[in-house]
């Protein structure tokens, strides 16, 4: 698919505030997955973003805003070719001997995804009936998706996935966290993606973000899950960026000097050209 994305930040101030310093992860990423063809990032008031590569391979534009100033737009433009992937059907004991040091990052714990008494119980609910690591993938996949309601509102960007879990509600980035813990605690090695969908359903075009997992195959490498929709992420999806959880690539973080606001305001346009 070729998929053109809009995405734009907008943030309010209730005073003036001034050197504002910022790093925002907006520029989809180019692999064997997909191909991010061509990528614009403006802020208003202007200034100079500058790339660069981030340890799990992300590019992150740094920019600074120092004029006193009451509100903060960041807009990102990107054109991207997407191709789909397969799961294999490997052994899931296979995994855990294979991943080794090499996948640490990915199979430790995090603040947000760290496994305690919920997400061990609900493992249980589906030991016994995996046969590979597709199956588990899916298993899991299902139960994450039915157990956790998705629902705006009722949780933070800092809720970790065990209160995800224990309230049964949440978002897209709470689900991810969910599914995250549960793989890393057999032994998966698991990633946080932040991206993109774009719903065929509704022509072509989607009007928000999205967060989802990827786990490790044996033979067919990283491979992405989507506990929000109960799928896998095909040629739909945009990966943006990478990493142990939402803590590690937020689309855009900064800090500054001055009174905070309201949360800021995101509007997203994901469209499929060649539907078009």
């Amino acid at each position: 698919m070729r998929l053109i994305v809009h995405h734009e930040t907008l943030y309010d101030y209730p005073q003036p505030v001034a050197n504002s310093v910022n790093e925002a992860w907006l520029r989809p990423l180019t692999d064997e997955r997909q191909s991010c063809l061509a990528f614009r990032l403006c802020t208003a008031p202007s200034s100079d973003p500058r790339p660069y590569t981030d340890y799990f391979g992300n590019t992150v534009y740094h920019f600074d805003i120092h004029e006193p100033h009451t509100r903060l737009t960041v807009t990102a433009d990107a054109e991207v070719l997407t191709e789909p992937l397969d799961a294999d059907s490997s052994p899931l004991q296979a995994l855990s001997a294979e991943a080794g040091d090499r996948w640490l990052d990915f199979l430790a714990p995090t603040a947000l995804t760290c496994a305690g008494p919920g997400i061990r119980d609900l493992l249980q609910e589906i030991r016994g009936q995996e046969e590979t690591v597709s199956s588990f993938l899916r298993g899991l996949l299902s139960h994450v998706h039915e157990r956790i309601a998705y629902l705006t509102g009722t949780t933070t960007v800092a809720t970790s996935a065990e209160d995800a879990l224990a309230l049964g509600r949440g978002v897209c980035q709470d689900q991810t966290h969910v599914f995250l813990a549960v793989c890393r605690l057999v032994g998966v090695p698991a990633r946080y993606v932040s991206g993109y969908l774009c719903d065929s359903a509704e022509a072509g075009e989607s009007q928000a973000s999205h967060a989802w997992a990827e786990a490790l195959l044996p033979a067919t490498g990283w491979v992405g899950l989507d506990p929000t929709n109960d799928c896998l992420a095909d040629q739909r999806y945009i990966r943006v960026a990478i990493g142990r959880d939402y803590s590690d690539v937020p689309p855009v973080r900064g800090a500054f000097f001055g009174r905070a606001g309201a949360g800021p305001e995101i509007s997203v346009s994901v469209q499929d050209v060649i539907q078009q």
